[in-house]
């Protein structure tokens, strides 16, 4: 057993290196409590009167008879008759039988029966000790499997534990919460069941927006082309892209048709002295003999003036 306290030392007023404050206070009080509880522990395993009556006080041996006389505590004596007197040069000791064997010097053996002098302790189990006796009578207790329960733990361990405890359940469900509110954030549901109208989430969560954004993007969600009645049918990224490439081939289509035509006209006019001159959005045809040819895009109809 060690110490349990440590002497502070007290020093007078003014001095201020041991103050009469809350550690030095509860240094004491543990030690005393620590003190209280070793007393208690003595006073529970001390033996009675009556187991050490029956204990060994004296063995005395006389060697011409070979009588072992055993005195307990309370003054019974037991006589033993043994062949001690043959010189034993060595013994042994059967635990199970309790029996002394005596090796004599002429070889031979003598056994001696302490049965009545040693009484073998008997141990019971309980629910949290489990208690072995080996062959040589050493005696081995084993805490049994999550037998330790509350009444076992000090009382500070088990006010720390009882708050650790507290502190857990208000942080599972704490956690708990939270998952919901990521489900709803990330989904729009909460445990599985969509958020109503008006909550954190509703219309305003990721998958909410991943949606929108592909019909913005592609004109579909999850795969599946919106209605007629979405506000993104035919007015998203996919629809205009492809109104634009038919516009493009349109116009490259209109382009080429018109630079052909122009090619063509230029071909007839050649030789004839005319030229092509292309001003205000109009064609002109020229010739030299003073007359201009302008052809009307909107009617398709040929004018002709002489200048």
């Amino acid at each position: 057993m060690q110490k349990t306290y440590t002497r502070i030392n007290w020093q007078n007023y003014p001095s201020e290196n041991t103050p009469l404050n809350e550690s030095n206070l509860n240094r004491m009080d543990y030690a005393l409590d620590e003190v209280d509880d070793r007393v208690l522990a003595l006073d529970t395993d001390k033996a009675t009167v009556t187991q050490i009556s029956t204990l060994i006080r004296d063995i005395s041996v006389n060697d011409e008879t070979g009588v072992i006389t055993i005195t307990k505590q309370n003054g019974q004596t037991v006589r033993i008759q043994t062949t001690l007197n043959k010189i034993a040069v060595n013994f042994a000791y059967d635990y199970a039988t309790q029996t002394l064997i005596l090796t004599m010097n002429d070889g031979s053996t003598a056994t001696i029966s302490l049965e009545s002098l040693i009484q073998n302790n008997e141990f019971a189990n309980t629910d949290t000790i489990a208690l072995s006796v080996s062959q040589n009578g050493i005696v081995t207790g084993n805490v049994v499997l999550h037998s330790i329960t509350d009444e076992h733990l000090r009382t500070d361990y088990l006010a720390d534990i009882q708050t650790a405890e507290a502190h857990a359940d208000s942080y599972q469900q704490a956690a708990e919460g939270f998952m919901l509110n990521a489900e709803a954030w990330a989904r729009g549901t909460r445990g599985g069941d969509p958020v109503p109208s008006g909550t954190e989430g509703y219309n305003n969560n990721s998958k909410y927006y991943k949606d929108q954004s592909e019909a913005w993007a592609v004109g579909e969600v999850n795969g599946v082309p919106v209605s007629i009645e979405h506000r993104n049918y035919q007015n998203n990224s996919k629809y205009y892209s492809e109104v634009s490439a038919s516009i493009r081939d349109s116009t490259l289509n209109i382009r080429d048709q018109a630079q052909s035509l122009l090619d063509s006209v230029t071909d007839r006019l050649t030789g004839l002295n005319m030229y092509v001159d292309y001003n205000d959005g109009c064609l002109y045809y020229e010739l030299n003999s003073g007359i201009r040819l302008q052809i009307d895009y909107e009617t398709g109809e040929l004018l002709y003036e002489i200048v």
